[in-house]
């Protein structure tokens, strides 16, 4: 039961979440194997990358104008969510790497701010 509530949760976190083909299909060759637990591309402008970003603006006040250049999740217990980010700080644009956990329950948390 609890196996199901969870995997209910991710897909509300993730969306609609399309079934992976098995590597040794016969077609998997013309596809990009994916793997459990890597980071995985999100659009930019997804309501879970621009939370993830107001989040991170919020936790780094001096950072000014944050820009999401490029977007990862990846599915842990709850989700990560990668941005590589351009920003104002100290007169001069900067590149950032964040990340932000969201937990099962939504909450979310900062975990990594790394200037690039």
């Amino acid at each position: 039961m609890h196996r199901m509530l969870t995997l209910a949760a991710l897909t509300v976190l993730l969306g609609t979440v399309a079934p992976v083909q098995a590597a040794d299909a016969p077609d998997a060759s013309s596809q990009t194997p994916i793997l459990v637990g890597a980071y995985a591309p999100a659009p930019v402008d997804a309501p879970l990358v621009q939370d993830a970003r107001n989040l991170t603006q919020t936790r780094m006040p001096a950072l000014a104008q944050v820009q999401v250049d490029t977007a990862y999740t990846q599915v842990v217990k709850g989700l990560n969510v990668k941005l590589i980010c351009t920003a104002m700080a100290e007169g001069r644009q900067q590149s950032w790497k964040f990340v932000v956990y969201r937990d099962l329950d939504g909450r979310m948390e900062l975990t990594l701010a790394e200037l690039l």
